[in-house]
């Protein structure tokens, strides 16, 4: 009787067993070949219980999933139907030199780029730039670049833009702004520059620059937050509400060994100069700002490339002079800190460090895992403190056509909020 008993047991757990890992008892013969050899069964990649334990992280992980894979398929869409090759094709003349591309940026609005290749001399061109956005946005600019004085080793570039942005961030001056203490303010704004750059050798070149720019701030078109100009007075906050008209002269040097401009795997970029601020129509403001940053690309493996980044700013008044707030170091901008909003800390001073891990996944295609660092203080050399350092991280994505940016998207989060950056032709 025992011995029955036992041998029931030792059958119900063996039938167990074999609904559990996947096999029906009542198939074994379909497991066997016709000469009489057993197949390999092949075995679940995870047992029920396993399944059950791991749903909660499939859960989470099911979004960010679904980000990467839409990016995958639209990358690859876009890539095999050469569907963005098509429309710039059709958006430029035979010949290539004249042209009209979409536009946008998340400062100025979109528009459109009409461009002009070889006006005046090979390599040369013009661009004309038409946009606008949200609450009265716009920027228009006329610029003529890589123009070559006959018989000279000498490049110049001539600029006109003309832009009212209506709804500017600021936080207040200094390290210690608050996230809630955000206004806003609109600034009108004319630049008109000449710069003149001459290569010494390969690699490095040296450019000087004039320039001239009015600046009027008013009352911010953001109804959400206060008007900048309604919570502080002229005395309180450096060029507030004063129109003003500056000359602007810039020496920089620059050493530039990357391998590619567009997609650069190896070699660096080095820039640093000092610009000169000096108001034409009175004697309120006038400044100058000492400027470097310096790129280093390693190349991994497969075109893994590193970018690693320092940069750093330094504002300092002439005697008696004063800085206009638009004019001082900031930080939390996609070219600063990705993952604070523009201007939200300003200040004198500001250091910046980024590491940023660039693969490709289709032609012309890469993406970009990054994390930035940065600091603002009234004195660099006296006043750095890592409690104070604010960080962003993010991924973006960037689809290249030779050596200009088309498209660049971005998702950055900090401490405070979680942004998201788009570009269209923005280099070119």
């Amino acid at each position: 009787m025992m011995k029955t008993y036992l041998l029931s047991i030792f059958l119900l757990l063996t039938y167990c067993s074999t609904i559990l890992s996947g096999q029906d008892v009542s198939s074994d013969s379909a497991s066997v070949s016709a000469n009489g050899s057993a197949y390999p069964e092949k075995m679940k990649s995870r047992q029920t219980w396993e399944r059950i334990l791991s749903f909660p992280g499939n859960l989470f992980y099911f979004p960010i999933e679904m980000v990467f894979k839409g990016v995958e398929r639209t990358t690859e869409y876009l890539d095999e139907s050469k569907l963005v090759y098509k429309i710039f094709d059709k958006l430029t003349t035979d010949d290539g030199l004249r042209g009209v591309r979409p536009y946008y940026s998340s400062r100025a609005g979109g528009g459109i780029k009409l461009f002009q290749k070889n006006l005046l001399n090979e390599n040369s061109k013009l661009t004309l730039t038409l946009a606008a956005g949200l609450r009265e946005r716009r920027r228009y600019e006329l610029r003529l670049k890589r123009v070559q004085f006959p018989g000279q080793n000498i490049l110049s570039d001539y600029k006109i833009r003309y832009q009212f942005l209506s709804d500017e961030s600021f936080y207040g001056i200094g390290k210690e702004s608050q996230r809630s203490g955000r206004s806003n303010y609109a600034h009108e704004q004319i630049v008109i520059t000449s710069s003149f750059e001459k290569h010494l050798n390969r690699i490095w070149s040296v450019n000087a620059l004039i320039g001239f720019e009015e600046n009027e701030i008013q009352r911010g078109r953001d109804i959400e937050y206060p008007s900048t100009t309604d919570l502080y007075a002229d005395e309180k906050l450096s060029g507030l509400s004063t129109k003003n008209r500056m000359g602007k002269v810039q020496f920089t040097f620059e050493a530039d060994a990357r391998n590619h401009r567009g997609q650069p795997t190896a070699g660096y970029r080095l820039f640093f100069g000092s610009a000169l601020y000096q108001q034409v129509d009175d004697k309120a403001f006038g400044f100058w700002k000492f400027s470097a940053d310096f790129s280093k690309f390693v190349h991994l493996f497969y075109n893994r490339t590193i970018v690693l980044r320092v940069a750093g700013e330094v504002t300092e008044p002439f005697r008696t002079r004063e800085i206009p707030f638009y004019h001082l170091a900031e930080l939390g901008s996609r070219e600063t800190i990705r993952g604070f909003r523009r201007g939200r800390f300003r200040d004198e001073d500001m250091i910046l460090g980024s590491l940023e891990y660039r693969y490709p996944v289709w032609f012309h295609t890469d993406i970009a895992l990054f994390v930035d660092a940065g600091h603002v203080t009234e004195d660099i050399f006296r006043e750095i403190t890592p409690r104070d350092v604010q960080v962003g991280y993010g991924i973006g994505i960037r689809l290249l056509g030779g050596e200009d940016i088309i498209t660049k998207f971005e998702i950055s989060n900090s401490r405070e909020q979680l942004r998201v950056y788009f570009e269209l032709n923005p280099d070119l």
